[in-house]
């Protein structure tokens, strides 16, 4: 019983000691996947390297597996390497990817300087200088500051625009179309229809003087007497209303002539002009409710 006794005192400390040694070798086996992943990138073989750390840390998935490397001393090492891989591919998303996984857990990873190139270390750095800005808040107010005045500017174009919108909304042009039949019309009338007003007036007032004092000079003419008492005074008076009239008449011809040709020298096809719209009307909702001898009605009317 004694020498059993002394047996049992024996088996925690063996314990003990197989524990330690399975972590060793725990220890050694994954160091030896990392060397085996990190000598395919120093050689090259960067698709293979990517793989080796991928199926390594993350776990294959077909067939299904779980990761081989643990360690977190090693870990963020092989992710570096699976980041600088990627780069060498052209996958710089995918790199940044492993770069933020090992500064979201610890911001003041180094990475091996003889391993990697200078390209991949700057790209490092950077990845550690957004995140350094995320993680304390340095540059988020700039960035909104920027976005906050890329919106103000947005909106100021949109007001501008709406107004412009606005503006042509309120107005609208009418277009008329002249006619050459109207321009040979005299009195003046091609040149108002040309918006010449002022000439217009003045073929106008011109035409009609000459043409009223040829009417009157014509009827004072019929009605000095074919038999007169004075002989002499009435075929002075028959000369002077007949001088009277032809004077007036190509005064009228001058007037009428001219003011035609001016027309068509002068003629515009067409003249447009603007003109305010009038605002819509909106529509007007009001309720109904009337009494009838067996109840009440409710109801709404509208007006547009």
């Amino acid at each position: 019983m004694r020498s059993s006794n002394g047996h049992w005192r024996w088996y925690p400390i063996v314990g003990a000691i197989a524990f330690c040694a399975d972590t060793a070798n725990a220890q050694k086996g994954q160091q030896d996947i990392y060397d085996d992943c990190r000598k395919l990138y120093i050689d090259g073989q960067h698709d293979k390297s990517i793989e080796c750390f991928q199926k390594a840390i993350e776990g294959a998935t077909n067939p299904a597996s779980p990761p081989t490397l643990t360690d977190p001393a090693l870990v963020p090492k092989g992710r570096m390497i699976w980041g600088a891989a990627e780069m060498y591919k052209g996958g710089t998303g995918r790199a940044h990817t492993q770069f933020d996984i090992i500064l979201r857990a610890n911001i003041n990873f180094q990475p091996e300087p003889l391993i990697f190139p200078t390209g991949v270390r700057q790209e490092f750095e950077e990845r550690r200088k957004k995140m350094q800005a995320l993680l304390t808040g340095t540059g988020i107010d700039e960035k909104l500051k920027k976005e906050l005045a890329d919106a103000k500017d947005e909106i100021a174009r949109l007001k501008k625009q709406i107004e412009g919108l606005k503006a042509w909304g309120e107005k609208y042009e009418v277009v008329t179309k002249h006619s050459r039949v109207i321009a040979s019309i005299p009195f003046g009338v091609g040149q108002f229809q040309n918006g010449d007003n002022t000439v217009g007036v003045a073929f106008l007032v011109g035409e009609v003087v000459a043409l009223g004092t040829a009417f009157g000079t014509y009827v004072w003419h019929e009605t000095i007497p074919k038999l007169p008492q004075d002989p002499e005074r009435a075929a002075s008076l028959e000369s002077t209303s007949k001088y009277l009239n032809w004077v007036s008449s190509a005064t009228f011809a001058f007037f009428a002539i001219g003011g035609i040709v001016h027309a068509h020298v002068t003629f515009k096809p067409s003249e447009s002009r603007e003109e305010k719209r009038d605002p819509p009307r909106l529509a007007r909702v009001k309720p109904i409710f009337a009494v009838l001898p067996s109840g009440g009605f409710l109801g709404i009317s509208a007006a547009f």
